[in-house]
Protein backbone atom coordinates (compact mmCIF):
# COMPACT_ATOMS: atom_id res chain seq x y z
CA UNK A 1 0.00 0.00 0.00
CA UNK A 2 1.53 3.37 -0.97
CA UNK A 3 1.99 6.10 1.64
CA UNK A 4 -1.15 8.22 1.93
CA UNK A 5 -2.14 11.42 3.68
CA UNK A 6 -5.68 12.02 4.94
CA UNK A 7 -6.86 15.62 5.04
CA UNK A 8 -9.98 17.75 5.33
CA UNK A 9 -10.45 20.06 2.38
CA UNK A 10 -12.98 21.95 0.32
CA UNK A 11 -12.83 24.11 -2.76
CA UNK A 12 -13.12 27.86 -2.36
CA UNK A 13 -16.75 28.96 -2.20
CA UNK A 14 -18.11 25.55 -1.17
CA UNK A 15 -19.44 25.00 2.34
CA UNK A 16 -18.86 21.25 2.55
CA UNK A 17 -15.57 20.07 4.03
CA UNK A 18 -14.82 16.44 3.18
CA UNK A 19 -12.06 13.97 3.95
CA UNK A 20 -9.62 13.19 1.15
CA UNK A 21 -6.77 10.76 0.66
CA UNK A 22 -3.76 11.78 -1.40
CA UNK A 23 -0.20 10.66 -1.96
CA UNK A 24 2.53 12.86 -0.43
CA UNK A 25 3.27 14.29 -3.90
CA UNK A 26 -0.39 15.42 -4.29
CA UNK A 27 -1.36 12.83 -6.89
CA UNK A 28 -4.00 10.14 -6.59
CA UNK A 29 -6.60 12.23 -4.76
CA UNK A 30 -9.64 10.27 -3.55
CA UNK A 31 -12.69 11.73 -1.77
CA UNK A 32 -13.40 9.60 1.32
CA UNK A 33 -16.57 11.30 2.65
CA UNK A 34 -19.23 12.83 0.44
CA UNK A 35 -22.28 13.83 2.51
CA UNK A 36 -23.54 17.26 1.49
CA UNK A 37 -23.87 20.07 4.07
CA UNK A 38 -21.59 18.27 6.52
CA UNK A 39 -18.19 19.28 7.88
CA UNK A 40 -15.71 16.40 8.34
CA UNK A 41 -12.55 17.66 10.05
CA UNK A 42 -9.56 16.56 12.18
CA UNK A 43 -8.95 13.20 10.45
CA UNK A 44 -6.49 10.67 11.91
CA UNK A 45 -5.51 7.23 10.60
CA UNK A 46 -5.80 4.27 12.97
CA UNK A 47 -2.50 2.63 13.96
CA UNK A 48 -3.08 -0.16 11.41
CA UNK A 49 -3.99 2.39 8.68
CA UNK A 50 -7.34 0.74 7.92
CA UNK A 51 -9.66 3.30 9.55
CA UNK A 52 -9.97 7.04 10.03
CA UNK A 53 -11.28 8.83 13.13
CA UNK A 54 -12.67 12.31 12.52
CA UNK A 55 -15.02 15.00 13.80
CA UNK A 56 -18.32 15.53 11.95
CA UNK A 57 -20.76 18.42 12.27
CA UNK A 58 -23.50 20.15 10.35
CA UNK A 59 -22.00 23.64 10.79
CA UNK A 60 -18.62 24.99 11.77
CA UNK A 61 -19.93 26.44 15.06
CA UNK A 62 -22.52 23.78 15.92
CA UNK A 63 -22.25 20.72 18.18
CA UNK A 64 -20.33 17.91 16.52
CA UNK A 65 -19.59 14.20 16.85
CA UNK A 66 -16.73 11.70 16.81
CA UNK A 67 -16.96 9.28 13.87
CA UNK A 68 -14.85 6.51 12.34
CA UNK A 69 -14.88 5.03 8.83
CA UNK A 70 -12.82 2.65 6.80
CA UNK A 71 -9.94 4.28 4.93
CA UNK A 72 -11.97 3.99 1.71
CA UNK A 73 -14.93 5.83 3.32
CA UNK A 74 -17.03 2.73 3.89
CA UNK A 75 -18.74 1.72 7.13
CA UNK A 76 -19.04 5.20 8.68
CA UNK A 77 -20.07 4.95 12.31
CA UNK A 78 -20.78 7.54 14.98
CA UNK A 79 -18.79 6.82 18.14
CA UNK A 80 -19.64 9.82 20.36
CA UNK A 81 -22.35 12.47 20.02
CA UNK A 82 -22.32 15.90 21.64
CA UNK A 83 -24.45 15.86 24.79
CA UNK A 84 -25.66 19.44 24.54
CA UNK A 85 -26.20 22.26 22.08
CA UNK A 86 -23.06 24.08 23.16
CA UNK A 87 -20.66 21.13 23.45
CA UNK A 88 -17.76 20.73 20.99
CA UNK A 89 -15.49 17.75 20.28
CA UNK A 90 -12.08 17.99 18.61
CA UNK A 91 -8.68 16.38 17.95
CA UNK A 92 -9.28 12.62 17.88
CA UNK A 93 -6.14 10.56 18.55
CA UNK A 94 -5.99 6.78 18.25
CA UNK A 95 -4.48 5.15 21.34
CA UNK A 96 -5.02 1.58 20.07
CA UNK A 97 -6.84 -0.12 17.21
CA UNK A 98 -9.97 -0.12 19.39
CA UNK A 99 -9.86 3.19 21.31
CA UNK A 100 -9.72 6.91 20.48
CA UNK A 101 -9.06 9.87 22.76
CA UNK A 102 -10.58 13.25 21.95
CA UNK A 103 -10.94 16.74 23.38
CA UNK A 104 -14.31 17.86 24.73
CA UNK A 105 -15.36 21.42 25.53
CA UNK A 106 -18.63 21.11 27.47
CA UNK A 107 -19.62 24.74 26.86
CA UNK A 108 -18.42 26.44 23.67
CA UNK A 109 -17.60 30.00 24.75
CA UNK A 110 -14.69 32.37 25.26
CA UNK A 111 -13.71 30.51 28.45
CA UNK A 112 -12.77 27.01 27.27
CA UNK A 113 -12.72 24.27 29.89
CA UNK A 114 -11.26 21.44 27.84
CA UNK A 115 -11.27 17.79 28.88
CA UNK A 116 -9.69 14.67 27.37
CA UNK A 117 -11.99 11.67 26.97
CA UNK A 118 -11.46 8.07 25.88
CA UNK A 119 -13.97 6.24 23.66
CA UNK A 120 -13.87 2.50 23.02
CA UNK A 121 -15.10 1.45 19.60
CA UNK A 122 -17.17 -1.37 21.11
CA UNK A 123 -19.86 1.10 22.18
CA UNK A 124 -18.91 1.39 25.86
CA UNK A 125 -19.69 4.71 27.51
CA UNK A 126 -16.82 7.23 26.98
CA UNK A 127 -14.69 7.92 30.04
CA UNK A 128 -13.20 11.26 31.07
CA UNK A 129 -9.43 10.98 31.48
CA UNK A 130 -8.65 14.48 32.79
CA UNK A 131 -9.43 18.20 32.60
CA UNK A 132 -6.75 20.48 31.17
CA UNK A 133 -7.02 22.86 34.15
CA UNK A 134 -6.24 20.06 36.60
CA UNK A 135 -3.46 18.46 34.55
CA UNK A 136 -1.79 21.53 33.06
CA UNK A 137 -3.00 24.49 35.09
CA UNK A 138 -4.68 26.04 32.05
CA UNK A 139 -8.11 25.64 30.48
CA UNK A 140 -7.08 24.89 26.91
CA UNK A 141 -4.39 23.09 25.01
CA UNK A 142 -3.75 20.69 22.18
CA UNK A 143 -4.03 16.91 22.02
CA UNK A 144 -2.00 15.15 19.36
CA UNK A 145 -0.34 11.84 18.54
CA UNK A 146 3.14 12.25 19.95
CA UNK A 147 4.35 9.15 18.09
CA UNK A 148 4.85 11.47 15.12
CA UNK A 149 7.56 13.15 17.18
CA UNK A 150 9.59 9.92 17.32
CA UNK A 151 11.36 8.76 14.19
CA UNK A 152 10.25 5.43 12.77
CA UNK A 153 12.77 2.73 12.06
CA UNK A 154 10.67 1.94 8.99
CA UNK A 155 10.99 -1.80 9.65
CA UNK A 156 7.33 -2.78 9.81
CA UNK A 157 3.81 -1.77 10.78
CA UNK A 158 4.24 -3.08 14.32
CA UNK A 159 6.69 -0.26 14.99
CA UNK A 160 4.10 2.37 13.95
CA UNK A 161 1.32 0.60 15.88
CA UNK A 162 3.38 0.49 19.09
CA UNK A 163 4.28 4.16 18.82
CA UNK A 164 0.67 5.22 18.19
CA UNK A 165 -0.65 3.13 21.08
CA UNK A 166 2.03 4.35 23.49
CA UNK A 167 2.25 8.11 23.03
CA UNK A 168 -0.28 10.84 23.62
CA UNK A 169 0.99 14.42 23.64
CA UNK A 170 -0.78 17.24 25.46
CA UNK A 171 0.41 20.82 25.06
Amino acid sequence: MPALIVLSWTRAGLADRHLWLTRPDGTGRYKVTTIRNIFDIHPKFSPDGRRIAFIRGSEANAPNELWICNADGGECKQIVAAEGKSERLASPVWISDSAVCYVRDPVYNRQPDLEVWRAELDGAKPQKMFRFIEALGKRSGLLTDASARRPSTGRDRTDARQRAATYLHVI
